[in-house]
């Protein structure tokens, strides 16, 4: 219902502090709390592809020596994982602190706030379609060991 109304990271600073009765400090809080959420999801998948990459440490070699789609499942599977989470470390764990961000109003710097969650947010899709990507991937060669074997 939102997005319909809102097109701009501008329109939707302006729409926070009407909701919030122009309380910059309450828009910044809502700001922030999002934020944890992305960071949240991010440490997430930081998680998940730590749990994948050790499960292989002791699995991968004899799922890869069981028949060629399995081994080229899970190197492929693998890559995928290890790019993903290159790219979430270089990108979705940085830092920049909702205190960081100016503007010459309240509205410029809620502004520039969201776009920078957007932009955050766009990050993190990526991320999670090379993790899903690569899970199916590993859970394919997984699948073909077990039926193979």
């Amino acid at each position: 219902m939102i997005k319909e109304l809102i097109k701009t990271a501008p329109e939707e600073a302006q729409w926070l502090l009407e909701q919030y009765n122009h309380s910059t400090k309450d828009c910044l809080n809502f700001l922030t709390q999002q934020f944890i959420i992305i960071q949240n999801r991010n440490q997430l998948l930081l998680t998940l592809s730590t749990v994948t990459l050790t499960i292989t440490g002791f699995s991968g070699p004899l799922i890869a020596k069981s028949n060629l789609f399995s081994k080229l499942s899970l190197v492929t599977g693998l890559g995928l994982m290890v790019l993903s989470t290159v790219f979430l470390l270089a990108t979705g764990m940085r830092l920049k602190w909702v205190s960081q961000f100016e503007g010459k109003t309240p509205l410029e710097m809620i502004s520039k706030i969201i776009e920078y969650r957007d932009q955050k947010s766009g990050t993190y899709q990526w991320q999670l379609r090379g993790m899903i990507a690569g899970l199916t991937c590993y859970v394919a060669s997984l699948i073909s060991f077990l039926i193979l074997s």
